[in-house]
């Protein structure tokens, strides 16, 4: 049986490291899942009524027949995709 010391400090992060995380998770880029998704983020409305609880998204280029808008659970999810078409000339 072999002995580790152990190093109360070895797992601790330190304070900087947990505030650069915190900000570039919060502020600065899009998150993981969002990005592996192929999501962009949206700039949404959310207010609520006596009655109901509001959600306004701006997207433009988008008509509304092609935007999908579900949920399930907690999670409100809207999708809408652009489509592109390209032409391609066959060459070397």
């Amino acid at each position: 049986m072999s002995l580790i010391r152990w190093d109360p400090l070895r797992d601790m992060v330190s304070l900087r490291d947990a505030m650069d995380r915190l900000f570039e998770e919060s502020f600065v880029g899009v998150p993981a899942r969002r990005r592996e998704e192929g999501g962009q983020p949206l700039a949404v409305d959310v207010y609520e009524t006596d009655s109901e609880l509001k959600v306004e998204a701006s997207l433009p280029g988008f008509k509304p027949e092609d935007v999908d808008i579900s949920v399930v659970g907690n999670m409100l999810t809207i999708k809408a995709e652009t489509k592109t078409e390209e032409e391609r000339e066959e060459g070397q």
